[in-house]
C-alpha cells in the first residue's frame, strides 16, 4: 500500500518572514530585509559539494526547501 505525503508550508512561510522582519533592527526596510535573507541564503547554500547540491535540488523540486531568493 503506497500513502502520498503532503504538508503545506505556506503558514510556516509566513511565520517565518515575519520572525524575520521581527528579527531585524527597527527601521529596517523590507529590502534590507531580503538582502539579509539573500546573504544568509548564500551562506547556507552558496558551497554545497555536488552530493549535496543534488540532495537540495531534489528538495527544492519536492517542495521541501524554497529555491534561491
Amino acid at each position: 500500500m503506497s500513502e502520498e505525503f503532503s504538508i503545506d508550508l505556506t503558514g510556516h512561510e509566513i511565520e517565518r518572514r515575519a520572525l524575520m522582519a521581527n528579527a531585524h533592527p527597527p527601521g529596517w526596510t523590507e529590502v534590507e530585509i531580503r538582502a539579509d535573507e539573500v546573504k544568509a541564503w548564500k551562506i547556507l547554500y552558496g558551497d554545497l559539494d555536488d552530493r549535496q547540491q543534488e540532495i537540495y535540488d531534489a528538495l527544492v523540486e519536492q517542495g521541501v526547501l524554497p529555491g534561491e531568493p
